[in-house]
Protein backbone atom coordinates (compact mmCIF):
# COMPACT_ATOMS: atom_id res chain seq x y z
CA UNK A 1 0.00 0.00 0.00
CA UNK A 2 1.39 3.37 -0.95
CA UNK A 3 0.67 6.16 1.49
CA UNK A 4 1.04 9.76 0.42
CA UNK A 5 1.76 12.38 3.02
CA UNK A 6 1.27 16.07 2.37
CA UNK A 7 2.76 18.59 4.76
CA UNK A 8 0.07 20.97 5.98
CA UNK A 9 0.66 23.88 8.35
CA UNK A 10 -0.93 23.48 11.77
CA UNK A 11 -2.46 26.93 11.45
CA UNK A 12 -4.60 25.68 8.55
CA UNK A 13 -6.14 22.91 10.67
CA UNK A 14 -6.62 25.33 13.55
CA UNK A 15 -8.39 27.90 11.34
CA UNK A 16 -10.73 25.21 9.98
CA UNK A 17 -11.45 24.06 13.53
CA UNK A 18 -12.22 27.65 14.56
CA UNK A 19 -14.63 28.03 11.64
CA UNK A 20 -16.43 24.82 12.63
CA UNK A 21 -16.56 26.04 16.22
CA UNK A 22 -18.13 29.35 15.14
CA UNK A 23 -20.82 27.45 13.19
CA UNK A 24 -21.48 25.25 16.22
CA UNK A 25 -21.84 28.33 18.42
CA UNK A 26 -24.21 29.93 15.89
CA UNK A 27 -26.48 26.87 15.79
CA UNK A 28 -26.11 26.24 19.55
CA UNK A 29 -24.66 22.77 19.09
CA UNK A 30 -24.38 21.00 22.47
CA UNK A 31 -20.79 19.84 21.90
CA UNK A 32 -19.14 23.14 21.09
CA UNK A 33 -15.66 23.20 22.52
CA UNK A 34 -13.27 26.07 21.88
CA UNK A 35 -10.46 24.73 19.69
CA UNK A 36 -6.96 24.76 21.09
CA UNK A 37 -3.91 25.63 18.99
CA UNK A 38 -1.81 23.65 21.46
CA UNK A 39 -3.94 20.56 20.73
CA UNK A 40 -3.22 20.83 17.01
CA UNK A 41 0.43 21.55 17.65
CA UNK A 42 0.74 18.40 19.77
CA UNK A 43 -0.51 16.29 16.86
CA UNK A 44 2.65 16.98 14.87
CA UNK A 45 4.57 14.40 16.89
CA UNK A 46 7.49 16.79 17.27
CA UNK A 47 7.49 16.65 21.04
CA UNK A 48 10.84 16.88 22.76
CA UNK A 49 11.44 14.70 25.77
CA UNK A 50 14.07 15.38 28.39
CA UNK A 51 14.87 12.21 30.30
CA UNK A 52 17.86 13.63 32.18
CA UNK A 53 16.15 13.19 35.56
CA UNK A 54 15.37 9.51 34.84
CA UNK A 55 18.95 8.89 33.74
CA UNK A 56 20.28 10.51 36.92
CA UNK A 57 17.87 9.03 39.47
CA UNK A 58 17.80 5.53 37.96
CA UNK A 59 21.43 5.59 36.80
CA UNK A 60 20.05 4.68 33.39
CA UNK A 61 22.29 4.69 30.35
CA UNK A 62 20.44 4.11 27.07
CA UNK A 63 22.09 1.84 24.52
CA UNK A 64 23.82 3.92 21.88
CA UNK A 65 25.18 1.11 19.69
CA UNK A 66 22.65 0.08 17.01
CA UNK A 67 23.73 -3.58 16.93
CA UNK A 68 23.49 -3.86 20.71
CA UNK A 69 20.01 -2.29 20.62
CA UNK A 70 18.84 -4.76 17.96
CA UNK A 71 20.33 -7.70 19.87
CA UNK A 72 18.85 -6.74 23.25
CA UNK A 73 15.59 -5.20 22.04
CA UNK A 74 14.63 -7.54 19.18
CA UNK A 75 16.71 -10.70 18.92
CA UNK A 76 16.71 -11.71 22.60
CA UNK A 77 12.96 -11.12 23.11
CA UNK A 78 12.17 -13.06 19.89
CA UNK A 79 14.31 -16.02 21.00
CA UNK A 80 12.59 -16.00 24.38
CA UNK A 81 9.13 -15.73 22.78
CA UNK A 82 9.67 -18.67 20.43
CA UNK A 83 11.31 -20.86 23.06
Amino acid sequence: MKIQRHATPISRFYRMDMLKWMVKVAVRHPERRLPSYRDWESRTGLALFDCTAAKTVLRWEPVTDRQELVRRGIEEPMREYFR
